[in-house]
């Protein structure tokens, strides 16, 4: 999620926030990739929450870190970066969600084996619980 923040001196800065890190870390790529060092002072790295801002503390206390922020590097590139934002935004609403990418258990994939094995086995007209014994050994 990218939040914009408008100062009271009237200055815009936006914070990159996640609920996990690795979607921090995919977030920090993606708006390093959308707006990066063309018109900000974002290099993809972590910004260091100020604890004394009432506004970064709330943020560190709802979401993961790191917590990015994308500075513009003049005032001229305000529009670029809300437009390469919007863009964004846009590209992440269309795109497919990211399905499961842990492993599986190994005696899930154990037993999915075995059961593949023994109906070659049984095909073969071998006894696949003889096979599974002897190699339980």
């Amino acid at each position: 999620m990218v939040l914009p923040l408008l100062a009271r001196d009237g200055s815009v800065v936006w914070y990159g926030v996640s609920r996990t890190v690795r979607g921090a870390h995919r977030l920090a790529e993606d708006l390093l990739a959308a707006v990066g060092p063309s018109y900000s002072d974002f290099t993809g790295g972590a910004h260091e929450p100020n604890p004394g801002d009432t506004c970064e503390a709330a943020l560190t206390e709802i979401f993961a870190r790191p917590i990015l922020l994308l500075r513009p590097t003049s005032p001229a590139d305000i529009r670029p970066i809300r437009s390469a934002v919007a863009r964004y935004r846009g590209l992440v609403e269309r795109r497919p969600a990211f399905g499961r990418t842990a492993a599986r258990p190994f005696g899930m994939v154990r037993g999915e084996f075995w059961k593949s094995d023994c109906s070659r086995a049984s095909a073969c007209g071998l006894n696949w619980q003889a096979i599974r014994n002897f190699s339980d050994r």
